[in-house]
Parts: structure tokens; sequence; C-alpha cells
């Protein structure tokens, strides 16, 4: 578990073009990326997993230079966690953790690093959010980020709670767009396409 959650920051700063066809829900004008990327989420468990997002703070990305991540978001000590099979994240759960080592190696962090992956700090704009995630009678609140730069078509989420939120919404996406889970006009029946070749069970972007 401590690989998997150690590898979600650095995510953030991979450059990925974004389409609503094949890589996830896109930015728009006035972003909503985040709402969109947590019911995508919430939809591939099922329903299992819901999620209450409000707007916190938002404003120039620049305005976060020089500063950790971890000046901005608390980290809790609990996770989602969720198994990705095909276009459908089963397992859904929290799972408490004591480890928290990660953060202090992760979380230090600057937002300047976006730049270094042709992300200008000057062409974008956060937003923090304040999230409610509900998984049947347990429901828990914390804080997470969005960062987009809509005349580059590019948003990034970063989440500490549910782990490879993001990578998992574009996966899921992606497997959409090539076809898994279409339904055969010929057989009436549910089938996976394309049919030489099953989906694996997680594709996590590293």
């Amino acid at each position: 578990m401590k690989t998997k959650i150690i590898a979600a920051i650095p995510v953030l700063f991979m450059t990925i073009n974004l389409t609503i066809q094949a890589q996830g829900p896109a930015p728009g004008p006035a972003s909503g990326f985040a709402e969109r990327t947590y019911s995508e989420y919430a939809t591939a468990t099922g329903g299992k997993i819901a999620f209450n997002i409000q707007t916190l703070g938002q404003g120039p990305l620049s305005d976060l230079a020089g500063r950790p991540f971890s000046a901005f978001l608390v980290t809790p000590t609990y996770r989602v966690e969720s198994d990705q099979d095909g276009s459908e994240l089963t397992n859904v759960g929290f799972i408490d953790s004591v480890e928290s080592d990660w953060e202090h190696q992760e979380f230090n962090s600057l937002p300047d690093r976006f730049q270094d992956v042709g992300l200008p700090l000057q062409m974008g704009v956060y937003r923090r959010l304040g999230i409610t995630a509900v998984i049947g009678a347990d429901s828990r609140s914390y804080e997470s980020m969005e960062f987009c730069w809509a005349s580059l078509s590019q948003c990034k989420m970063l989440d500490p709670v549910v782990v490879f939120l993001q990578s998992k919404v574009e996966n899921r996406m992606r497997l959409i767009a090539d076809g898994w889970g279409r339904k055969s006009p010929s057989r009436g029946l549910q089938t996976w396409l394309p049919a030489l070749r099953r989906p694996p069970r997680a594709v996590v972007v590293f």
C-alpha cells in the first residue's frame, strides 16, 4: 500500500492531453473538472461511494508559488482504495493507515514543478475543495485541490485520500472509448470489445 500512495503525487507532474472521449472529463471555461472526475469515479463503483464537493477557495496558481502542497492541504490518516477491473471500480472502501512518512516526502513538493512539464503557474488557476466521501453509513470529510490551465486544456487533481483518483477515471474513460462494455447489436448481449483482449485489472499512469 505504501508504494501505491507514494506514486500518487508524481502523477501530477506528467503532461497528459485530456479529451473527454479518450482520457477523462475535459476542463471547461469555469472548470468543474473536479466535480466531473468525482462523479465518474462514483459511477465506476456502481454508486457504492458518493462525493459532495464544495469550493473553499480559488485563485491564480501563481499565488501558491514557493510553498509546498503541505501548506495548503492536511493529509488524513485514512485512504479510499478500489480495484480497477476494466472500466469498473470494485471493492471500494476506507482504509485506515498510520503510515504518514510519504506525506512529508511528497507533500513537500512545490507547485512550481508544474512549470517543468510545460504548465506555467502564470497560466493556471486553482481551487481548494471540501470533499465529503460517503461509503455506506461511513461519511468522512477532507480537502483536495484542482489545478487547471484552460488555454492548454489541462487539469490535475491532488486528492490525498482517494488513491489514483484521476488516473483511474482517465483509464476508465479510455477503456470505454476503446469499446469495453459495449452491447453487441447482432447478439443483443453485453460483450467485451475488442473480443481478443481483456483489460488489465489496474492501469496506473506513472
